[in-house]
Parts: C-alpha cells; structure tokens; sequence
C-alpha cells in the first residue's frame, strides 16, 4: 500500500510541476515579448522546457510504480487477508 500511494504523490507532484511550469512559461513568453509582433510558444522558453520534461519523468515514473505495486498487490493477494 505505501508504493501505491508513493506513486500517486509522484503522479501528483508531477502534475503540478508541469501545471506550474505551463503557467509560468505563459506569463514569460506574455510578458517578455508582448507587442513584438513575432508568435513565441511555451517551447520557446528553455526553463518552461525544462520543468514541462521534469513533471513529465516524474508523472510516468510514479505512474509505473503505481501500476506496478497496483498488480502486485492485487495478483499475489492473500487469500486469508
């Protein structure tokens, strides 16, 4: 049970490091090059790169682990539990 629930903080985390890092990768790109009159992207910034890749490791990671401690569990049950 506390892989499970390791991995579902790790999914999690990693949902908010992206959803933080999207944000503000937007208020960047907003800010720093409104009225320029060139088409920038979250891509554009290396840091927004960055973050976006991290949370994603660490959302497919945690949902592996998971995954993982969901079947164990689940196929090598006890029968008396």
């Amino acid at each position: 049970m506390k892989k499970l629930a390791f991995g579902l903080t790790m999914m999690l985390s990693g949902a908010i490091i992206m959803a933080g890092a999207m944000i503000g990768g937007g208020l960047e790109i907003g800010g720093l090059n409104a009225g320029s009159g060139t088409w920038y992207t979250i891509s554009d910034s290396a840091s927004t790169r960055f973050f976006i890749t991290l949370g994603l490791l660490v959302f497919i990671v945690g949902l592996i682990v998971a995954v993982i401690a969901l079947f164990q569990r689940s196929i090598v049950s006890n029968p008396k539990d």
